[in-house]
C-alpha cells in the first residue's frame, strides 16, 4: 500500500534508521565536492611532440600537491566515519 503524497511511511520492519543519516549523507557530499575541486586546478603541460614526460615532470609539484591534498581529506573522511560509529555506538545520556 502506498502512502499519499504528503504522508511519510515508517520504515519497513527491521530496517534501521538513524538519527545520523542525512549528516552522513551530507557530510559525505561535502567530501566528495573538497576531492573534485582538487582536480580542477590540475593542468595538462603544454607540450610538443616526444616531450610529454618532461612537461609531466615540470608539473610535479602540483600533481605532489594534488596526491598529498587528496590523501589528506581521504584521512579527514575516514576518520569522520569512525567518529560517527563511536556517536553512534555511544549509550544514551539521561
Amino acid at each position: 500500500m502506498s502512502a499519499a503524497p504528503d504522508e511519510v511511511e515508517p520504515p519497513a520492519a527491521g530496517t534501521r534508521v538513524s538519527g545520523t543519516d542525512r549528516m552522513t549523507a551530507f557530510s559525505d557530499g561535502v567530501f566528495a565536492i573538497v576531492i573534485t575541486l582538487l582536480v580542477i586546478d590540475l593542468r595538462v603541460p603544454e607540450y610538443h611532440e616526444g616531450e610529454l614526460l618532461s612537461g609531466l615532470l615540470g608539473e610535479g609539484a602540483s600533481y605532489l600537491a594534488f596526491v598529498v591534498s587528496f590523501v589528506y581529506v581521504g584521512v579527514l573522511w575516514l576518520n569522520h566515519h569512525a567518529l560517527l560509529r563511536l556517536i553512534l555506538a555511544a549509550p544514551p545520556s539521561r
